[in-house]
C-alpha cells in the first residue's frame, strides 16, 4: 500500500511525503525509525470518488486502524504529549468516522478523571478485556507509552499471521 503523510523530523519541521507499507502502522513504524514524528497518514487513493466512498463507509472499524491509534498514542505519549491532547488530535485527524467519535468519547471520559484503561473498557467491542488489562497495568507501573507500542506491536503480528492463514487457505 502507499501512504501519503506528513510528520515532523527531530528540529520540529514539518515533512511531508509518501511510503510504502504493508499497513499504516507500519509506515509508521519505518518513519519513526528515519526520525520522523507522523502527524497524519492516509493511505493514497487512486481516483476522487474513490475517496469519498472511503470516507463514507467507514463506519466499521478494522484491527489495523486499532493498531494504528495504539501506536500513534504511544509516539504522542513518549513525545511528552498530554494523553488529553493526543487522543483530540487524533479524532481531528481521523477520516473513519466511527473512529473519530470513539477517539473523542475516550478524550471526554480521559479528561473527566478516568484513567485511558478506563476509558477503553467502555468500547469492549473495539478494546478487548486484555487490552484493557495491559493498558492498566502500564497505568500503574508509568510506562503507559511503552506498553501501548507493544499492544500496537503484537496487534499487527496478529493481523499478518491471520492474512498468511486465510491466503494459504485460499
Amino acid at each position: 500500500m502507499l501512504f501519503t503523510y506528513r510528520a515532523r523530523d527531530v528540529a520540529g519541521e514539518l515533512k511531508s511525503g509518501e511510503i510504502s507499507a504493508l499497513s499504516q502502522v507500519e509506515a509508521s513504524r519505518q518513519l519513526r525509525k528515519e526520525g520522523l514524528l507522523p502527524i497524519q497518514m492516509e493511505e493514497k487513493v487512486e481516483h476522487a470518488g474513490a475517496a469519498v466512498w472511503k470516507n463514507l463507509s467507514c463506519q466499521h472499524i478494522r484491527r489495523s486502524e486499532v493498531a494504528y491509534v495504539l501506536n500513534q498514542l504511544a509516539v504522542l505519549i513518549d513525545s511528552g504529549v498530554p494523553l488529553s491532547t493526543a487522543l483530540d488530535s487524533m479524532a481531528r485527524q481521523s477520516t473513519n468516522l466511527r473512529l473519530r467519535e470513539i477517539l473523542q468519547g475516550l478524550q471526554a471520559k480521559v479528561e473527566s478523571g478516568d484513567p485511558l484503561s478506563g476509558a477503553i473498557a467502555a468500547y469492549p467491542r473495539i478494546f478487548d478485556p486484555v487490552i484493557v488489562n495491559l493498558v492498566r497495568a502500564g497505568e500503574a507501573s508509568g510506562t503507559l507509552a511503552k506498553m501501548l507500542e507493544r499492544i500496537a506491536d503484537q496487534a499487527r503480528k496478529d493481523i499478518e499471521s491471520r492474512s498468511q492463514v486465510l491466503s494459504a487457505l485460499t
